[in-house]
């Protein structure tokens, strides 16, 4: 047998047997793949957004994503221990219905909605010295530690200087990714802070599979539908959220403290506004 000529035949049909595979992954993925992500398609989309006067200030992101959802919860308050952390059990309880209420004392009010957000405010602030930014946002994180608010996996996404008001505005973050919606809102003056809106969620677990996304241009279409114009798009980013209100959980939105936070993307405007498009 002549072993050098089989060994050159079995070479070649493995060669063959490799390009046919090769054709064969080539085909399903020129099939398979998205053409939504790719420059064509993504030309189109900021045409289409033209006639609306939006503009694009930022890339498009192309890579594809999966993501697993999580199953959140939000953190919810009692009001006699907001009493005892706010106003050293000094303060006025009243409440209107289970998880609703409000705590009166001097020129400080404390009102608590659905159990889980917060809203403060006092007429002037008090106990800190802010001469800028940077004084705002440590006098904002140390006013959540003295009263038993959670202050991790925070991330600034507003900080400005109004009229003598100090803006600071957090979001929560998880692995990297902005958690929506949830956030803790500051309005200071020199002495302190005057107003807190608080709306928190905490991460249970992620789920056990993971979800495709449909691309960000994709989702940029969506802007077409809305009564959205005249705006520039500054940031385009994957999110996950959770809004039980505008996903229709249930009848009762009041009665909802826990639910499953999808990956989404989230399109941030020039104006600070922002759009959050579910992925289905």
């Amino acid at each position: 047998m002549d072993w050098q000529r089989a060994k050159k035949i079995m070479l070649l049909i493995l060669l063959i047997t490799n390009l046919i595979l090769f054709a064969l992954i080539l085909y399903r993925y020129e099939n398979y793949k998205d053409k939504t992500s790719s420059g064509e398609f993504i030309n189109k989309v900021s045409e289409l957004l033209k006639t609306k006067d939006i503009s694009l200030e930022t890339k498009i992101p192309k890579y594809k994503l999966n993501m697993k959802s999580l199953n959140v919860e939000f953190e919810t308050y009692d009001l006699d221990k907001m009493n005892s952390l706010f106003f050293n059990d000094l303060g006025i309880v009243s409440t209107t219905t289970r998880g609703n209420g409000r705590i009166d004392f001097k020129d400080s009010s404390f009102i608590l909605i659905n159990s889980r957000r917060i809203l403060y405010e006092r007429q002037k602030g008090q106990g800190y010295t802010i001469e800028n930014l940077e004084d705002a946002v440590k006098a904002s994180k140390d006013f959540l530690v003295k009263h038993g608010l959670s202050n991790t996996d925070m991330i600034i996404t507003k900080m400005e200087k109004e009229e003598g008001q100090f803006i600071v505005e957090y979001r929560k973050l998880y692995d990297n990714k902005l958690l929506e919606t949830s956030y803790t809102n500051f309005q200071m003056d020199k002495n302190g802070v005057k107003k807190l809106d608080r709306l928190w969620l905490n991460v249970i677990d992620e789920s056990g599979r993971k979800i495709y996304m449909e691309s960000a241009s994709k989702a940029l279409l969506s802007i077409l539908e809305k009564d959205i114009s005249d705006k520039k798009i500054t940031k385009i980013e994957a999110c996950y959220y959770f809004d039980p209100e505008e996903q229709g959980y249930i009848d009762d939105i009041t009665k909802v403290l826990q639910g499953r936070a999808i990956p989404s993307w989230r399109i941030e405007f020039d104006d600070g506004e922002d759009l959050i498009v579910e992925n289905y």
